[in-house]
């Protein structure tokens, strides 16, 4: 069973809850925790490698171009891995990402493209039938020394029950998924026990990356009090993966690399970089009139409890994309930019919810299980207390641009 002392684990890099004394790696565990062991008067924290990012000065730029820090990053996975897999969706992140590689003639082992044979509905599938298989195939022809391959995960997704119990670890199940529920990521943290090559890179005891881009289109940046902040939340990175990587602590697997959220002196130097040309293109853009920014509100939410406090929002906000991805709009790259109609249920997983697929049933009984009344307090930890909104996001200590 995970224990929930606070020690350190390597696994803590991608982030984990603390309250006092008690550390976990799931939001629910976290929920439960709180509601027998009410701590008024303890900060409920979400850390995610506050001893490294804290060593750097933010509010001092990096004399680097992004460009040149992206190159870098490419560089020193490159150097520490003796395979690494980039998975790709053919959107703005994971484009940049595969960008920084090939344009500095460094380059990744295998693409990696994860879909459902059962998909018809999803944002996914039609991203993939749209846009994505079209760039794969002209990226094939341009660089034939990189393997291409096309993942069908729909039958780890259906065996997701018996893969949680198997795992032996004495918890309920639901600890064991993100704060979203979503079965695709359960599907990415064991895939590494499903491909056969892979298995046999481990079992030569190579090192194996599987490099995801984790939004960093939308760097988390928030005006508060007059100063610019950079967080990093628990929902964008455990949107990435679920806690059984975390829990299970395997030695013997694939390495997750997050490709801009890493902590490593280039990522640090990546993010304060875009939070320095985030602050100056929203100041220049409204004159640093805050009240015109206020007004920007495709872009801008405001914190209810918090007036003096605003998420910049820019995931579809062309313009900055531009500025911080210059490279994937030089050559007119087509994306999809359609958004969640749900901020609870992932657009991958669609085809999935409420079907007749194997584990689907228990899968839609653990999302009801959200409403019973012995998980009332759940509801506080939600947008509005609204399950369907999606858990409110829990971010990291700030850091002043």
């Amino acid at each position: 069973m995970f224990n929930n002392k606070i020690s350190p684990n390597e696994m803590d890099r991608y982030g984990y809850y603390q309250i006092g004394d008690f550390k976990t790696y799931s939001v629910y565990q976290l929920m439960d925790y709180y509601q027998k062991n009410p701590h008024p008067y303890k900060k409920i924290e979400w850390i995610y490698n506050d001893h490294f990012f804290s060593r750097y000065d933010w509010t001092q730029e990096p004399k680097e171009s992004l460009d040149e820090l992206y190159k870098n990053r490419a560089k020193e996975l490159r150097e520490k891995y003796d395979y690494i897999v980039l998975y790709y969706s053919g959107g703005y992140d994971s484009a940049n990402m595969l960008r920084a590689f090939l344009d500095n003639g460094i380059y990744p082992d295998e693409i990696c493209v994860f879909y459902s044979r059962y998909d018809t509905i999803s944002h996914q599938f039609h991203e993939l039938k749209d846009i994505t298989w079209k760039k794969l195939e002209e990226i094939e022809k341009l660089y034939p020394q990189i393997k291409i391959r096309k993942f069908d995960y729909a039958d780890i997704i259906c065996n997701w029950p018996k893969i949680i119990a198997d795992l032996n670890l004495d918890i309920d199940p639901i600890y064991l998924f993100g704060p979203r529920l979503t079965v695709n990521r359960i599907a990415l943290d064991v895939m590494y026990e499903y491909i056969d090559d892979w298995k046999q890179l481990l079992k030569e005891n190579k090192t194996v990356c599987t490099l995801q881009g984790v939004d960093s289109v939308q760097p988390r940046h928030i005006y508060q009090g007059n100063k610019w902040v950079h967080n990093f939340f628990d929902v964008y990175v455990f949107g990435h993966m679920t806690p059984i990587r975390q829990m299970t602590n395997k030695l013997d697997r694939d390495t997750l690399e997050f490709f801009y959220w890493a902590p490593t002196e280039t990522c640090a130097k990546i993010m304060i970089k875009q939070g320095h040309l985030a602050r100056k293109f929203f100041i220049n853009k409204t004159d640093n009139t805050i009240e015109k920014l206020y007004g920007m509100k495709d872009i801008i939410e405001l914190n209810k409890k918090n007036p003096s406090e605003a998420n910049i929002k820019v995931y579809n906000y062309e313009p900055f994309k531009r500025l911080i991805y210059p490279r994937i709009f030089e050559g007119g790259e087509q994306f999809y930019n359609k958004k969640n109609t749900s901020a609870f249920w992932g657009n991958r997983d669609q085809w999935y919810y409420n079907s007749k697929l194997p584990g689907s049933k228990e899968h839609q009984i653990m999302y009801q299980s959200l409403f019973d009344d012995e998980r009332n307090h759940w509801k506080n930890w939600f947008a509005d207390s609204n399950i369907d909104k999606g858990p409110i996001k829990i971010k990291s200590k700030d850091y002043i641009i």
